[in-house]
């Protein structure tokens, strides 16, 4: 399952509340200004909803998916263990 944003960027439903942001063509500043805003805390009636966030760049020629997949994982289990607040972490 995917949504687009825009015609180049997907959220990709992975699996146990995790999704993937793929952003092409993005530099480091803006994918993290895009990340940034992903990552606002929000409410939903009495609750307070904050996020998690782990991220990667893509080499390209060096990664496979499998690569890309460990330092997300990596940097997300990071950023959940010190989440207190909205947390973002780059790997």
């Amino acid at each position: 399952m995917f949504v687009t944003l825009g015609n180049e960027h997907i959220i990709f439903y992975s699996h146990h509340n995790v999704y993937y942001l793929v952003f092409k063509n993005l530099n480091k500043e803006q994918a993290k200004a895009k990340i940034d805003i992903a990552n606002i805390k929000r409410k939903l009636n009495n609750i307070t909803i904050t996020f998690s966030i782990g991220a990667t760049q893509y080499i390209i020629d060096e990664d496979t998916f499998e690569s890309i997949n460990i330092r997300c994982d990596e940097a997300n289990e990071e950023a959940s263990i010190e989440n207190n607040e909205s947390s973002f972490v780059v790997k």
